[in-house]
C-alpha cells in the first residue's frame, strides 16, 4: 500500500498524526545528507495532498449532513401523512355513517316512522351532508395550498358592509354548533371592507364554529367590529372572543399550523386544518390574522381586512 492509499479514508485527527510522522521521515532524510531541495519538494507535495484530503473530507461530511436532513424530512412527512390519514378517515367516517344509516332506514321501512321522525332523519342527513362537504372543501383547499396554487385565482373582490355581512354569518351558523351558546355582535364602527364574500363566509364560519366548540355550554361568544389603523393603512377589524379552554403561548404559536389542535384528547371534532386555511384566505384578500389566549380564560382572534372606503 503506498502513501496515497494510507491517506484515503483517514480521519482529520489521523491526518495530523500522519503529517507529524511524515515530517519525522523528512527530518531523518535531511540528517542523512539528502539535498534540501528534495526535502522541500516532498514537504510541499505532502501539504498539497493533505489540503486535498481535507477538502474531500469536508465535502463528504457535508453530503452526509444533507442526506441526514433529507431522511429526517422524509420521516416527518411520513409521520404527518399517517396522522392526516388517521384523522381524515375518522372525520369522514362519522358523517358518512349517519347519512348511510338514516337513508337506509328511510328507504327500507319508511312506514315504520312518523312524519316527524322522518323529518328529523332528513334533517340529520342534511346536517351531516354539510359536515361532509365542509371536510372535502378543507381537503381541497389544503391540496391547493400545498401545490402552490394561488388562492386569489378564485377570488372576486368587492366592497362589503362588515356588520351586515357578519349578521348573516351568525344567523346561518348551524344550531347544532351553537347549542345554548349566545353570540353577541358588537358594532363599534360601521365600516366597509374589500374581500371575497365566499372567502369571508368560510373565515368567520370557521372562527365562530371554533369559538363555540371550545367554549362551555351557556357561555358567550362576542364578535366585535371596528375600524383601525394598522401598518399605516385603514383596516376593518373583526374580533371573535370566546370564554373557552384557552391556550398557552406555545400553543398559540402553533395554532395556524396544519393538523395542530388545541384539544389533544380528540373529544372535540376536527382535522386541525381550519385555522391554517383561514390564515391563507385572509392573506389572499390582503389582510392579516392574529391570536391571543389565556389558559382557562378564553381566546381572541383578530382579523384585519382592507378598508373599502372610496374603493370599487
Amino acid at each position: 500500500m503506498d502513501v496515497d492509499d494510507k491517506i484515503i479514508g483517514m480521519t482529520l485527527a489521523g491526518l495530523k498524526e500522519h503529517m507529524t510522522e511524515q515530517h519525522k521521515v523528512l527530518d531523518e532524510i535531511h540528517t542523512e545528507g539528502i539535498d534540501e531541495c528534495i526535502v522541500e519538494n516532498a514537504s510541499r507535495e505532502l501539504v498539497i495532498k493533505l489540503r486535498f484530503m481535507q477538502e474531500e473530507y469536508s465535502t463528504v461530511g457535508f453530503r452526509k449532513l444533507v442526506s441526514a436532513i433529507d431522511i429526517t424530512r422524509e420521516y416527518n412527512l411520513d409521520k404527518m401523512k399517517s396522522y392526516f390519514m388517521s384523522v381524515a378517515s375518522h372525520e369522514l367516517r362519522t358523517p358518512l355513517s349517519s347519512i348511510c344509516g338514516f337513508s337506509e332506514l328511510l328507504l327500507e321501512c319508511p312506514d315504520s316512522f312518523t312524519a316527524d321522525e322522518q323529518k328529523q332523519m332528513m334533517l340529520s342527513i342534511h346536517s351531516q351532508s354539510n359536515v361532509l362537504a365542509s371536510i372535502v372543501s378543507q381537503l381541497l383547499d389544503v391540496s391547493r395550498i400545498e401545490s402552490g396554487e394561488p388562492m386569489q385565482s378564485d377570488m372576486q373582490v368587492r366592497k362589503l358592509d362588515l356588520a351586515h355581512f357578519l349578521e348573516g354569518v351568525v344567523s346561518c351558523l348551524p344550531s347544532a354548533e351553537r347549542e345554548a351558546r349566545e353570540i353577541n355582535l358588537d358594532v363599534i364602527d360601521s365600516c366597509a371592507v374589500l374581500g371575497d364574500e365566499g372567502f369571508l363566509t368560510r373565515v368567520f364560519s370557521n372562527l365562530l364554529s371554533n369559538a363555540c366548540k371550545y367554549s362551555s355550554i351557556d357561555s358567550v361568544v362576542s364578535v366585535r367590529v371596528s375600524s383601525v389603523r394598522k401598518g399605516g393603512r385603514s383596516m376593518g377589524l373583526v374580533e371573535v372572543i370566546d370564554q373557552g379552554i384557552g391556550m398557552s403561548p406555545g400553543e398559540v404559536a402553533k395554532a395556524f399550523e396544519k393538523f395542530y389542535r388545541a384539544d389533544a384528547s380528540g373529544k372535540i371534532k376536527g382535522m386541525g386544518l381550519g385555522l391554517h386555511i383561514v390564515k391563507e384566505l385572509v392573506q389572499a384578500m390582503g389582510g392579516s390574522i392574529e391570536m391571543s389566549s389565556q389558559k382557562h380564560i378564553g381566546t381572541t382572534v383578530r382579523v384585519y381586512l382592507p378598508d373599502g372606503k372610496g374603493e370599487l
